[in-house]
């Protein structure tokens, strides 16, 4: 029994007992759904890979539609087919949550209810243990708890709790355990999280301008166009047309970038003591165009900076990989997953690092770490992990 259902009922002196509950019908257009209450509303319940899991079990049961549930609104993962929080009742969400295959969400209410249907749950346990506030009509075949590891310590049971405590549970152990409950074999016990990048969690689409998109091509994202990365300028034009950031380490046509401004979010100028003039970046900046302006050579940075004296330079940083507290951990079974789709010439690729050495995107195929600095550079964008 939940323990404090239990403190409950001895100090009220009644005893716990199955609720009743009567719910709505709610149209669902899928044949097949699972749902997921991924409420962000408390910090503690902030997990940050739920794309990630949701795009893993589409792989696996590419059948069934994820449909968002719970009581907050305004957090919503890109990989979801249907939201209905914030957009139907509760006893409306009790429908859909009765009707589905499975249910995978943090504690709160959606997992008690998936629980009283005898819904398949995985239920995700941060702030406190499952033995507190687990449904006690669980059934305990159906309900899977998953819980923060804390290497021995205790829970606080105040504020104090770690806010990103949650992030600790592996996304392999919810892909896994989901998978367990619909049936489905799978091999995700033979993964092994190393590393998950800072920006893992936000995807985010590049493209090297040196190739014409096709018409009618449109992106949900706004694209991060890497003008350093070719010195190919007959598609810039093509490519302003389109909501993006420039990342630049040469001037690109000021005309061009004033007929296009609107769709110019940001701008990054990879500077060096030659390639940008003062007057060429107070104009991008009369633009009204958010600049973040770097130096990737440290030895021309004190430079720079008296050149250039009432801009703010920073420093671009290259990862070592020796630097990293994970690194004795990469082995020749290391893979990633990456956030990343860096587009080239119409081709796909993970990482920069996949990019120059031509290794394509191929969707299903485990991918392993590229042993170089542009790849190390771009850790924070993987999801590294071991597979045996």
């Amino acid at each position: 029994m939940s323990f404090f259902i239990e403190k409950y009922a001895t100090h009220l002196g009644v005893k716990p007992r199955l609720p009743h509950l009567s719910d709505h019908f709610y149209p669902v257009e899928f044949e097949k759904h699972i749902t997921i209450d991924p409420s962000q509303k408390s910090r503690e319940h902030a997990y940050a890979n739920w794309d990630f899991i949701i795009n893993q079990i589409k792989e696996m049961c590419p059948g069934h539609k994820f449909i968002q549930v719970g009581l907050d609104s305004g957090y919503k993962p890109t990989s979801v087919d249907k939201v209905i929080s914030g957009a139907s009742t509760l006893k409306n969400q009790f429908f859909v949550i009765k009707n589905a295959d499975l249910h995978i969400g943090i504690d709160c209410i959606c997992s008690h209810i998936s629980a009283y249907y005898d819904i398949p749950t995985v239920g995700l346990y941060s702030k406190y243990p499952s033995s507190y506030t687990k449904p006690i009509y669980a059934n305990k075949d159906n309900f899977l708890a998953i819980e923060v590891d804390r290497k021995g310590d205790l829970p606080r049971f105040n504020e104090e709790e770690s806010s990103d405590l949650i992030n600790k549970i592996l996304p392999e152990k919810i892909i896994s355990k989901a998978l367990e409950l619909l049936g489905v074999k799978n091999n995700y016990h033979k993964y092994k999280t190393i590393n998950i990048g800072r920006l893992f969690p936000s995807p985010v689409v590049e493209v090297i301008p040196n190739f014409e998109p096709e018409e009618g091509t449109s992106f949900e994202k706004i694209l991060n166009l890497r003008f350093d990365y070719t010195d190919d300028r007959k598609y810039a034009e093509k490519w302003l047309s389109k909501k993006c950031n420039l990342l630049i380490n040469s001037p690109i046509d000021i005309s061009l970038i004033e007929e296009y401004k609107e769709n110019i979010k940001g701008a990054t100028v990879f500077i060096d003591e030659n390639s940008f003039t003062e007057k060429y970046l107070n104009i991008l900046k009369s633009l009204n165009i958010p600049i973040r302006l770097s130096c990737t050579n440290k030895d021309k940075l004190s430079e720079i900076r008296v050149k250039f004296f009432d801009w703010n330079i920073n420093e671009y940083k290259f990862q070592d990989k020796k630097d990293l507290d994970f690194y004795k951990d990469i082995c020749n079974n290391t893979f990633y997953y990456s956030n990343k789709m860096l587009i080239s010439e119409g081709k796909k690729y993970s990482s920069k690092a996949a990019w120059e050495q031509g290794v394509e995107y191929k969707e299903g195929v485990y991918e392993p770490i590229i042993d170089s600095n542009s790849f190390w550079e771009e850790y924070e964008h993987f999801n590294i992990y071991r597979y045996a």
